[in-house]
């Protein structure tokens, strides 16, 4: 997602600051991030939502059968498991649906958050 952002940035905006005498460091920190600020955002909170989410992973590694180790739960898996997850069925589905709104919000405030911190004005060129 990032590397598509630079790739719609003009050749010429980079070529302009180098004939302006500016190091790659300043290329980077003065044209480049600036110009994909908007498709950094995005990439920040995708990845926000994706790291709070993270179900298969977790159980794949696990070997998938039984309920794993206490060690390697995470939120999804943890709201799965009391769900219907355990072989001794023990389902605790409203309890399981409580912890996935709280993992909504979750989402909704980091989102928020996140919204915050990367508002910026828009930069065109």
């Amino acid at each position: 997602m990032i590397l598509a952002g630079v790739d719609q940035i003009a050749k010429d905006m980079f070529d302009s600051a180098k004939v302006d005498g500016a190091n790659q460091f300043q290329v980077f920190f003065m044209v480049t991030i600036p110009l994909i600020w908007d498709v950094l955002s995005i990439a920040v909170m995708h990845f926000a939502i994706t790291a709070l989410k993270v179900f298969e992973f977790p159980m794949i590694i696990q070997g998938g059968g039984g309920v794993p180790s206490r060690a390697i739960w995470t939120l999804g898996m943890y709201t799965y498991i009391k769900g219907f997850g355990k072989r001794d069925p023990i389902y605790r589905l409203g309890y399981a649906s409580a912890v996935g709104v709280m993992m909504q919000l979750t989402v909704v405030l980091v989102m928020i958050v996140a919204w915050r911190v990367f508002r910026r004005e828009t930069v065109e060129y």
